[in-house]
This record gives structure tokens, C-alpha cells and sequence, in this order.
């Protein structure tokens, strides 16, 4: 109960801290002196010295939100614009799985609040991994704190499917220390059709699946268990290639169109979401 009212005390502080930085003269005396801001103008970013603008529900559609909203109200019929700045056609969308456009859709939130509704599954999952691998409270309060507190946790608090991806994470280890199978399943399945993953999952399993067999060599067992749990992951991804299929007529088509944008961007972009043209950006699954 502590560690939950530490995560919304914190997240009550974050929001409290940024509604503070929309204020001109808060900002400049604080922040302002020590760090720039930035803005997105079209494909550029551009460095400002400017109070932090007070989030509107437009706002949000940037990078790989105005994907998932695409995937949220059209699926992958992407003709559709989800607003002004969508180009019709633009075949990245295909990179993106539909798991979280669909937990976001379901449950009828608006951008900031499926934000709020995504650091509530990062904390379970915090909750459910501490629970498994700390012992000591102590260790525990310092774990969940730390994690609550790394800069990079803020893709928990946005439009983003990591949350989902992590929940669907933590609950998999869960089932398997418990030995519940019918929960690894669901949660592996849910997880395939979250991100295109699969190949870290096939080492990362293996990885496991060896490290066990180290100890109990049997290998009809490490087959066994490899199997258990590709094939519920592996099925999620499928859902997701049928889904795909049925909107283009094309097999995995993602496959093609996530190495059309590292053909088209570099490797970068996966992880910046920057790129380089209208041409790469609407042809590379053509």
C-alpha cells in the first residue's frame, strides 16, 4: 500500500512540477536557466527558451501517438486522416502492432487520460516483478522508487504501447515462476501482438530455456519448454499479420515496413521516429 500511494504522490508531483513550467515566470528562473526546450516544427526539431505549453489533446498526435490513434479509429484502413498533418498512405503504420490502440479504444480515455491509465500498468508491473525478485522491503521501496524516477520512464506516462507491452512482460514471468500456464499464454499472446518482437523474444527465451538446461540436461525438456512459450507470442504476431493481411493483402507486410524505414532513415529512427521525406515515409511497403 505505501509503494502505491509513493506512485501517485509522485505522479501527482510530476504533473503539479509541469503545470508550474507553463508558468513564464517559474520557468525562466528555474528550468530556463539551466535548459533549453524544444518544439517540433514539421520534420525539424528547433531549440526554444519557452515556458512549457499546457497539453492539448492535439498535442499528443506526434511521433508514434498519431500512429496508434490512426490504428485506434480506422485500424489499418489508413486512408482515413487522423488529422491535418496525416499523409494518407503512409505505410510506417504498418509497424505498429494493434494491441494498445485497442486497449486505448475500449476504454473510451482521451489521450491524457490513457496516459494516466498507462503508468497505473507500469506500476503493477513494477509491483509484480519487485514481489517476485526482492526480498527485503527495503530493497523493494528503493527498486520501485528508482524505477518511478528514471528519466526514460516518461514513455509510461504517454500514449506510447511500452506500458502494455511491459504489463504483458511482467505477467508471462509471473505465470512462469507460479507455474501457471494458462496465464503465460494469454500473456504471451498479448504480448506478440503488442510489438513486433519476435526476434528478441526467440533469444531471450532461448537464453532462458538454455541457462535451464545447464542444469537439468534434458533436451526433449529445453524443446518442450522453447515451445511453450514461442508459440503463444508467435500466434499473437499472427493475429497481427492476418489483421494486416486483411487491410493490404500483403503477408507481414510490417516486416517490410519496419526495414523500410531503417532502409529509408537508418537505424536511428526507430528510436528517434525522425525521418527523412514524404517518399520514404509512403512507399517503402509498396
Amino acid at each position: 500500500m505505501k509503494r502505491i500511494i509513493l506512485a501517485v504522490l509522485l505522479l501527482i508531483v510530476s504533473f503539479g512540477m509541469f503545470k508550474a513550467m507553463e508558468q513564464p515566470a517559474v520557468y525562466h528562473r528555474t528550468l530556463g536557466k539551466i535548459a533549453p526546450g524544444y518544439v517540433l516544427n514539421g520534420e525539424s526539431i528547433t531549440e526554444v527558451s519557452r515556458p512549457f505549453t499546457a497539453p492539448a489533446e492535439m498535442n499528443y498526435y506526434r511521433w508514434d501517438v498519431k500512429f496508434y490513434k490512426q490504428i485506434r479509429d480506422h485500424s489499418y484502413l489508413n486512408q482515413q486522416p487522423v488529422d491535418e498533418r496525416w499523409q494518407p498512405g503512409d505505410s510506417r503504420i504498418y509497424a505498429f502492432f494493434p494491441l494498445f490502440p485497442w486497449v486505448w479504444k475500449l476504454s473510451g480515455l482521451s489521450s491524457a487520460g490513457i496516459g494516466v491509465l498507462n503508468y497505473v500498468f507500469f506500476v503493477v508491473s513494477l509491483l509484480i516483478l519487485q514481489s517476485l525478485f526482492m526480498k527485503s522491503r527495503e530493497g523493494r521501496t528503493l527498486f520501485f522508487l528508482a524505477a518511478l524516477l528514471l528519466p526514460v520512464t516518461v514513455v509510461y506516462h504517454m500514449p506510447y504501447t511500452e506500458a502494455v507491452f511491459m504489463l504483458c512482460f511482467s505477467l508471462a514471468v509471473y505465470g512462469l515462476m507460479k507455474n501457471r500456464y494458462w496465464l503465460v499464454f494469454i500473456a504471451l499472446f498479448c504480448w506478440g501482438a503488442t510489438r513486433p518482437a519476435m526476434g528478441v523474444a526467440l533469444i531471450a527465451f532461448l537464453s532462458l530455456d538454455m541457462y535451464a538446461w545447464l542444469k537439468h540436461r534434458r533436451f526433449k525438456k529445453l524443446i518442450a519448454d522453447l515451445f511453450r512459450k514461442v508459440i503463444p507470442a508467435a500466434l499473437g504476431t499472427l493475429l497481427v499479420a492476418v489483421l494486416q493481411y486483411n487491410y493490404t493483402g500483403k503477408w507481414f507486410i510490417f516486416v517490410r515496413s519496419i526495414t523500410g524505414i531503417i532502409t529509408c532513415n537508418g537505424p536511428q529512427s526507430l528510436m528517434t521516429g525522425r525521418s527523412k521525406g514524404s517518399a520514404c515515409r509512403c512507399s517503402c511497403c509498396s
